[in-house]
């Protein structure tokens, strides 16, 4: 992957970051764009749609960086098909993303360890909105890192039955 390449990857990773983090800040805290948008919906309609204000402005503000990258990696693809086969690509790729949801699952553990650590600060509503995130952050950190290969199951078997 030539530095170009490396740098613009990196620079759409960091707008589509940047974009959520930003609607998240702004959905929580109800301020922002996120508030124009709600308050031009009660204007409006007398009401405001929540997930709707939130997510449609975020995907269509992530889609140009989500478009560049499924380009780099068709790019990426066809490049490495042709300098080590199909079959060699395949496992290249199969490796990639094992890597990639083993980084995801690790992140995602982190996150719902640390809001489970918080969540004792909290009263009510945000103390159970802490826990779930604590919950599902664990949940798909571990779902994360069985399907990356990472973190396996087993069950005792007597000696017996081996």
């Amino acid at each position: 992957m030539t530095r170009e390449a490396m740098v613009g990857r990196a620079l759409a990773c960091l707008w589509i970051v940047m974009v959520i983090a930003y609607w998240l800040w702004a959905t929580v805290t109800h301020a922002g764009a996120f508030r124009w948008l709600a308050d031009m919906q009660v204007e409006t309609f007398g009401r405001y749609f929540g997930r709707s204000t939130a997510l449609i402005p975020a995907t269509l503000l992530c889609a140009p960086a989500l478009v560049y990258l499924g380009r780099r990696d068709a790019e990426a693809r066809a490049a490495a098909v042709a300098e080590l086969g199909e079959e060699a690509a395949d496992e290249r790729a199969f490796h990639r993303s094992n890597r990639l949801w083993a980084g995801f699952g690790v992140a995602a553990c982190l996150v719902g360890a640390g809001a489970l650590m918080l969540s004792p600060r909290f009263v009510g509503d945000d103390r159970l909105f802490l826990q779930v995130v604590a919950f599902l952050g664990v949940f798909f950190g571990i779902v994360s890192l069985l399907a990356a290969g990472m973190v396996s199951f087993r069950g005792y078997v007597p000696k017996g039955d081996r």
